[in-house]
């Protein structure tokens, strides 16, 4: 009975300490598919370019709706933060080329860019469809896709407004992806203690040609805990990726939409291809790995 009410103390303590806890994740109590984050000799993970954007206009739920139809596992997204502080899916820094609005994105409000027609750009088929929050995007892809938030914003506050709509939404750390160009992002990141099992890409806007420039890369990625590295297709170099892998980072590269170029990264061993078109990723993948054993 003793080591009973011991054990009863121990379980009230702990529950008034996450209670207390400010910035934290969901500790439901719903089984999540472990998603590996290497390809670790097997197929590439696809990754839908802010979703099936080839078919539908991007970063919009449609365009994602379409992605989880065919079965692409990852999808990408771009974030700003709105004038009224709510993350929401957009590329540009202006509305003009994939809205009907204009004007810098955030300097709109979140009533500003619900407003806005998002889709007739792509086709007319597509008329009325909305710009989304990242809370949305995050709802339509729970228990479908794994997200994958490229953060477009510079501005420090959009970091805890992320974490805010990955708790209530339900997300554990590690079943998200987080992609910035920005190192001092992504390193301010890692840093914080509730943050440091998000898993973390730092976007390469180049790749040198010199062992001792792509350690030098390597090395800033070690120093930030970082979890993985990208790079366009067109920088993508076999010596840097092997390098990278044997640091322990995985490679992701983008933007890849036909099929010759995704063979040619299939056969370098890149962990992920990030695609408008996860249809044909997904088909190349199947037809140009072995089965897994």
């Amino acid at each position: 009975m003793k080591d009973i009410l011991e054990r009863g103390k121990r379980a009230l303590a702990l529950g008034l300490v996450l209670g207390l806890t400010l910035i934290t994740f969901s500790c439901g109590t719903q089984t999540q598919t472990t998603i590996s984050l290497s390809s670790s000799n097997k197929s590439p993970i696809i990754i839908a370019h802010r979703g099936f954007s080839d078919i539908a206009p991007e970063n919009t739920l449609i365009a994602y709706q379409k992605a989880i139809e065919v079965g692409a596992p990852w999808a990408e997204c771009d974030i700003f933060l709105s004038q009224d502080g709510v993350p929401f899916l957009f590329h540009d820094k202006e509305l003009k080329r994939t809205s009907d609005g204009k004007g810098e994105v955030e300097k709109q409000t979140l009533e500003q860019l619900k407003a806005l027609d998002a889709g007739s750009w792509k086709d007319k088929k597509y008329a009325g469809e909305k710009i989304p929050t990242l809370r949305e995007y995050l709802e339509l892809l729970k228990g479908k896709m794994r997200p994958v938030i490229e953060i477009k914003s510079k501005k420090p506050e959009i970091l805890p407004k992320i974490i805010i709509d990955l708790k209530r939404t339900g997300y554990q750390p590690e079943e998200v992806t987080i992609f910035s160009f920005h190192y001092e992002q992504v390193r301010d990141i890692i840093k914080n203690p509730n943050w440091e099992k998000l898993h973390v890409t730092w976007l390469l806007d180049e790749i040198p040609a010199n062992e001792t420039a792509q350690m030098m890369i390597i090395d800033k990625a070690k120093e930030a805990n970082l979890s993985a590295l990208g790079a366009s297709h067109k920088k993508a170099r076999k010596d840097f990726v092997m390098r990278a892998q044997k640091a322990g980072f995985p490679i992701y590269i983008w933007t890849v939409n036909d099929e010759p170029t995704m063979v040619k990264l299939i056969e370098m061993g890149v962990d992920g291809i990030i695609t408008d078109r996860p249809d044909l990723g997904l088909k190349t993948v199947k037809s140009n790995t072995k089965p897994e054993e």
